[in-house]
């Protein structure tokens, strides 16, 4: 035999040697916690560097050996959300939740998989219930939000913000979320109810009311008076009364409540003469006669301006709603342009007054300039429903310039 043959059997023999008795000794020991530290960071370095694929490939094989190490469950977790893991990740949250006691572990977690799975009204309540043991994470408010939109405000997500809110009663903000979902879904009554317990559980004195009023305005005029009017009737003498009585008035302007709204409008007028609150129910007053005589209106707001000249913008508006309605568009379009810059601390009346400079340059023919008044809107207003519709509006008058791929740069 060959010295090199010689080497290699003797090299075998030793191999089955060794392979003998590793096999007589059983398996290899289960390595400790500390003994894993080298490769538990390098996960956490993967995950904190957004390597996801890599750090999941690391947490899995680390979560094998440790699952009840409450670092390596964290890791795990917060690696398969990103890699959209949703049937993975659930019960494993299902698990270290009974394990640590604890019902809204991974919240936000399992909020975006039910999200994903197309369960909105579970997921919402996941997000609230964090929120509620959270009360300072500003952003459980936003995704809750996003939920009910993305559901278009369903009823058994509307149901799970009531019961949710119902069993924190102390937590004001989630309160006040229901009170404001309820407005903007058309649910009115529903929200009023709430706001008026709210004032009464913590001497709000009508503020939160009369909050829900002003947001109901837009859309909901008429649940809006009716709103303002609990106001009034609830908490009589406050300040949040005679801003109820002013803002009634206003928007019960062009409906069945205008002529009961004008006498107490009147009433307030007389009461407070010389008074800014006096004053402001004069101009509302001129503001409710534009429609029998946009000219006597128009002559009243000028001539309030010229003796409380904090009254100017106020004046102005009504003095373009007067031009309005006569469809002298030119007129209230430079008159509205007046108010914005009378009214650059109010930023209710100053995007109001922008929507309107732009609307008149539009209906007045005079398309360069309602694109330019259109584009200021949704500048400023860009996540508001009103910087939306400028938007379209500028598509639209760009498709009919034939000038879209220049609108669809700005859009």
């Amino acid at each position: 035999m060959s010295p090199i043959a010689a080497r290699r059997n003797e090299f075998l023999c030793a191999l089955a040697c060794c392979l003998a008795l590793a096999a007589s000794a059983g398996p290899a020991a289960a390595r400790t916690f500390e003994e894993a530290q080298g490769d538990i960071f390098q996960a956490d370095a993967m995950l904190i560097s957004r390597q996801f694929p890599a750090a999941y490939d690391r947490y899995k094989a680390l979560y094998a050996e440790f699952p009840d190490v409450d670092r390596v469950s964290d890791g795990f977790v917060r690696t398969l959300e990103p890699l959209h893991r949703w049937d993975e990740m659930l019960p494993i949250i299902a698990r270290e939740r009974g394990r640590r006691h604890s019902a809204v572990l991974f919240g936000k977690e399992k909020t975006s998989a039910l999200r994903a799975h197309g369960q909105p009204a579970q997921a919402l309540e996941e997000d609230l219930l964090w929120w509620v043991s959270r009360p300072t994470d500003a952003t459980a408010a936003s995704v809750a939000d996003t939920i009910l939109l993305e559901c278009n405000y369903s009823d058994p997500a509307i149901a799970t913000l009531r019961d949710v809110s119902r069993q924190a009663p102390k937590f004001l903000e989630l309160r006040k979320l229901y009170i404001r979902i309820m407005a903007i879904s058309g649910r009115g009554a529903a929200a009023l109810t709430e706001a008026l317990a709210v004032d009464r559980e913590t001497n709000g004195q009508g503020r939160n009311t009369m909050e829900l009023a002003i947001g109901l305005a837009e859309n909901h005029p008429l649940d809006a008076v009716r709103a303002a009017e609990a106001v009034i009737h609830e908490y009589p003498n406050t300040p949040a009364a005679v801003q109820a009585r002013l803002a009634r008035g206003r928007w019960a302007q062009g409906t069945p409540r205008w002529e009961e709204a004008a006498k107490d409008l009147r009433s307030m007028a007389s009461e407070r003469a010389g008074t800014s609150m006096g004053v402001q129910a004069e101009m509302i007053l001129a503001e409710g006669a534009i429609p029998a005589d946009p000219a006597a209106a128009r002559a009243k707001a000028a001539e309030l301006a010229a003796r409380f000249p904090e009254a100017a913008g106020s004046s102005r508006r009504v003095i373009a709603l007067s031009y309005l309605h006569e469809k002298n568009y030119p007129a209230a379009a430079r008159t509205f342009g007046d108010e914005v810059r009378f009214e650059d601390k109010d930023p209710v009346a100053k995007k109001s007054a922008l929507w309107n400079r732009a609307e008149c340059y539009f209906f007045g023919n005079v398309m360069d300039s309602a694109n330019i008044g259109y584009k200021a809107v949704a500048l400023q207003y860009l996540n508001d429903r009103l910087g939306h519709e400028a938007l379209e509006r500028m598509l639209l008058l760009a498709d009919a310039a034939d000038d879209g791929e220049e609108a669809l740069k700005d859009f």
